[in-house]
């Protein structure tokens, strides 16, 4: 019976630490900042405002990161933001800037790293880069999606 006990005290606490210790993918932010480590080898930027959902359900929280690229050239990354106000308050967003240095024509495709899981998604949709380009906002977001094709 003791070994039960300890079996199962055992898997709850490394199922919790794989929570609390889940980082996002290193390659992602090298300096931990939280912040695009590449910024000053692109002069042009877009913007979106965005909504991470998995088989239609929001999924976003609070530890996740969001990641564009331009083939496997990461273009930006954004944290997760908490809204505080109106009728999205106490979702996760992600305000992400894309970098380039094309003005136009190239396809953006994303990844979603889950604190959660410690898992990184490819997301279904993806954007045709154009400079200044600003799509979603706080009150209605760009809607990304994981889909797993569970049924």
């Amino acid at each position: 019976m003791k070994f039960f006990t300890f079996k199962k005290q055992l898997f709850l606490t490394l199922l919790l630490s794989s929570f609390i210790l889940a980082d996002p993918p290193s390659s992602w932010d090298s300096n931990g900042d939280g912040e695009f480590d590449n910024i000053t080898d692109y002069q042009n930027s877009a913007s979106l405002t965005s909504q991470i959902t998995m088989d239609g359900v929001d999924i976003g929280s609070q530890g996740d990161m969001f990641a564009a690229y331009v083939g496997d050239e990461l273009r930006g990354i954004a944290p997760h933001y908490e809204v505080t106000f109106g009728p999205n308050q106490g979702k996760y967003f992600f305000l992400i800037l894309v970098y380039s240095n094309a003005s136009s024509g190239e396809t953006v495709t994303f990844k979603f790293y889950d604190s959660e899981t410690n898992l990184v998604y490819d997301i279904s949709e993806s954007v045709e880069f154009e400079l200044n380009l600003a799509l979603g906002n706080i009150l209605e977001p760009v809607e990304f999606n994981i889909y797993l094709g569970i049924d």
